[in-house]
């Protein structure tokens, strides 16, 4: 009895503590309120929100004002009256609080009790101190998240097949939040798209579709589109922002996605010296997968088709993020790039959960053991530098620089290198990363062709014109243990 007095308090209670962890992160990680300025006042990212969400509240609609996507904030406008120096605190801690009510509903469907989805949401933003900056300083992705939770279980809520036709007012909120979506992360569009398609397949396959619910459907994503692009003509008239702009000039490169998502995942350190990668700093992810692909083989019906969905979202889409060419292994934790990936973090810990569910029966466990052998296999892959030839493309080059340089003025530089097939601008086409004996490029867009030139004005002593490297390197494929 006490045992079952002790579960009901802590699935009553779950929000009050999820509130208590998250102010407690919030405070040590520098934050106090009214007394202190906000911590990230001066930061690029979260300044301009800042910026925007001033002149929403004040009614300035002027295009200077604004340069981020909207919607992150508009939902900081209304408490700019009640904390003006850092209207984005309760807005946050609501949208983590929301963004775990969905995670809830999503995996409740998977057998994982409220208390403990609870924990494992908690646990997954805040035990890792990098992760939990991610959520109580203000970033888009914290309102992207909540989206995201509660589409997926607005569309796990499609697979059942015994329940009614779909209603109309589900079907509305399906649209609206699909709609919402790309106003936060255009990139988000791809997780919108695919919930769409998954939930209207599974009410045709149980021929529970009906006209009214396409209908709503589609007006509850006018219904969120339309006063957002009334909203972008009033700034910007009909022309992108200068944000838009600029995320299409730096674009994405997928086809180089085998060495990002090695540097980024794995082992960044022969490129990027002095940072980690994600898996050497979350190695828990590592077992979650495997509970969740165990899983999914383990268990049939309903619960396939729920991981299933989880990974045809999670998969591609972060696969398009690990593309970005501005997503680079210094930015992961330096400039907390790593809540790009915050919202999947707590299903990796849901697969803890099921991996321990699974010991317990002969079937789960060589599922395990295929799962962990699949996963770590890749990991023994390895892209490390090798000296080239001068007619060789490289993908590093290395230049003789001041030693003593501001790292962040050598990473952010209006930095070139020209070769034969033109030139590269350093963050766009390439990083510039100071190390030991100056900087190194590293090409994030095409390699680097013959008689490469570096030029950066703002190098100390004068800057330099027509450098050339004194090493430069491709890249060598091996494999050991993981």
């Amino acid at each position: 009895m006490a045992q079952h007095r002790v579960a009901r308090w802590i699935v009553q209670h779950c929000y009050g503590a999820a509130t208590f962890v998250w102010i407690v992160r919030y405070l040590t990680l520098g934050h106090i309120p009214i007394v202190q300025r906000p911590i990230w006042a001066d930061w690029f990212d979260q300044s301009r929100y800042l910026t925007s969400a001033i002149a929403l509240a004040g009614g300035d609609l002027s295009a200077g004002a604004h340069w981020y996507p909207l919607a992150y904030p508009l939902i900081a406008a209304p408490f700019v009256w009640v904390m003006p120096g850092d209207p984005f605190v309760l807005p946050d801690l609501l949208l983590f609080l929301i963004a775990c009510a969905g995670f809830q509903r999503a995996v409740g469907t998977l057998g994982v009790e409220r208390g403990a989805a609870t924990l494992i949401f908690s646990a997954a933003a805040f035990v890792q101190q990098d992760v939990a900056a991610a959520w109580v300083n203000p970033w888009t992705s914290t309102l992207s998240a909540a989206l995201i939770w509660w589409l997926l279980a607005g569309t796990i809520a499609s697979f059942d097949g015994t329940a009614p036709p779909l209603a109309r007012s589900r079907a509305f909120v399906l649209g609206a939040l699909a709609g919402a979506l790309p106003l936060v992360r255009p990139v988000d569009a791809l997780v919108s798209l695919t919930c769409l398609a998954a939930a209207g397949g599974a009410v045709v396959l149980h021929r529970r579709l009906t006209p009214a619910a396409m209908l709503a459907t589609l007006v509850g994503g006018l219904a969120v589109c339309v006063p957002y692009g009334l909203l972008h003509l009033a700034i910007y008239g009909p022309h992108p922002s200068a944000y838009m702009i600029a995320a299409a000039q730096t674009g994405f490169v997928p086809g180089d996605l085998g060495w990002k998502a090695h540097v980024l995942l794995v082992d960044p350190r022969p490129w990027f010296p002095g940072t980690a990668s994600i898996l050497e700093t979350l190695p828990w992810i590592v077992p979650g997968a495997a509970g969740l692909i165990a899983f999914g083989i383990v268990e049939p019906g309903r619960a396939r088709a729920i991981l299933a969905l989880l990974a045809i979202v999670a998969v591609p889409v972060s696969a398009l993020v690990l593309s970005y060419v501005d997503l680079q292994p210094p930015g992961l934790w330096r400039f907390c790039n790593i809540h790009y990936f915050k919202w999947l973090f707590p299903l990796f810990g849901v697969g803890i959960l099921l991996w321990w569910r699974l010991l317990e029966t002969t079937r789960g466990q060589g599922a395990l053991a295929g799962a962990m052998l699949a996963l770590l296999l890749p990991l023994g892959i390895r892209i490390d530098p090798v000296a080239v030839a001068a007619d060789v493309p490289a993908r590093m080059l290395f230049f003789r620089g001041d030693r003593q340089r501001d790292w962040q003025d050598a990473y952010f530089a209006q930095a070139t290198v020209s070769d034969g097939s033109g030139v590269q601008a350093n963050v766009r086409d390439f990083h510039q990363v100071p190390d030991a004996d100056g900087e190194r490029a590293v090409a994030v867009r095409r390699l680097f062709g013959a008689d490469p030139r570096r030029s950066d004005p703002s190098e100390p002593g004068g800057g330099v014109r027509g450098q050339r490297p004194y090493a430069r390197y491709g890249q060598r494929i091996t494999f050991g243990l993981p």
